[in-house]
């Protein structure tokens, strides 16, 4: 995987601007991952959702969503 796009951990207006960031560049919004992706659980801290060929990334210990392309050299 090739981590693309970070949300800024200390901009207040870190969620707007990754989404926007996410809707821009590759044409994804939350509802592609959260309604119509793949979830899964790798442990007990991560969870991943993958909707065409990018995974959406939330961790406990870095709260903040990374975007990646899968399967990226």
């Amino acid at each position: 995987m090739k981590l693309l796009l970070q949300q800024d951990d200390c901009a207040p207006d870190a969620g707007e601007w990754f989404w926007k960031e996410v809707w821009d560049w590759y044409g994804l919004e939350p509802k592609d991952f959260f309604d119509y992706g793949t979830n899964s659980h790798p442990n007990d801290t991560t969870m991943r959702w993958v909707a065409r060929k990018f995974c959406l990334e939330l961790s406990a210990d870095d709260p903040y969503y990374k975007l990646y392309l899968l399967d990226a050299e």
